[in-house]
């Protein structure tokens, strides 16, 4: 691949916070002192299921586990939660939309290339900030029908909106239906390139992955190649 980038993205991340997702919804605890007693248990039982599941995975997570977390009963956890399964598709469904809501705020009112960077650097960032909790997510969806009910309706949203963006930006008329193949296709070569590099590490050749702007401005090339089917100018891809 020709590389045309700047010496560094004119738009790093946009005032976008990537971090661990605990501390986001320690941060929304912090900020929210006169949160009822019932309310604030329930909260700080989250975060301690954020916590385990980060360092557990769901299979090996034990209700135990988030209780001493959290310093509270086993008897409180049952009153707010039927069993690790509840609050684990809970937390599972508000992480994966809150990377979806912060990936759109990242790109929002950019160009073709700029938008789909920012998109990207994001993912990676933030995979890199939850390894646990992403792990979590693939089990969920192999393991629970229960996630997979409120998953597929989110995920086939975040689907439709790249198809749509696609058929704006393509040069080709494209079908919708060929935009939501392609969106599909494009997604999940992004999701399983970004999750195997950073997640698992668990390549069958060896990369250096350790750099997440040369990352994601490798897979903004691959797709951008893909709906425009030409490499960006230098232009494009200094947003301008």
């Amino acid at each position: 691949m020709t590389d045309q980038s700047p010496a560094s993205p004119p738009n790093p991340q946009r005032g976008v916070k990537v971090r661990a997702y605990a501390d986001t919804l320690r941060s929304e605890l912090k900020s929210s002192p006169s949160m009822r007693k019932g309310e604030r248990t329930r909260l700080r039982l989250r975060i301690a299921a954020a916590e385990a599941l980060e360092k557990s995975g769901y299979q090996d997570l034990k209700v135990a586990d988030i209780c001493k977390l959290a310093g509270v009963s086993l008897g409180t956890f049952y009153i707010y939660f039927t069993d690790k399964e509840d609050i684990s598709v809970g937390i599972a469904m508000d992480f994966v939309t809150h990377l979806y809501d912060e990936a759109r705020r990242a790109s929002n009112g950019l160009g073709d290339w700029q938008a789909v960077y920012e998109t990207n650097l994001f993912f990676v960032k933030a995979y890199g900030a939850n390894p646990g909790l992403m792990r979590s997510h693939v089990q969920l969806q192999s393991l629970e029908p229960a996630f997979r009910a409120v998953w597929e309706p989110l995920h086939q949203e975040w689907l439709n909106r790249l198809a749509r963006s696609i058929r704006r930006r393509s040069p080709e008329d494209l079908s919708p239906e060929d935009a939501l193949r392609m969106a599909l296709a494009l997604e999940q070569m992004v999701f399983s390139y970004i999750y195997n590099a950073v997640v698992t590490q668990a390549f069958p050749v060896k990369t250096d992955e350790s750099d997440p702007e040369k990352l994601a401005k490798m897979l903004t090339q691959l797709w951008f190649r893909a709906i425009h089917a030409r490499d960006p100018t230098p232009s494009e891809m200094a947003g301008t």
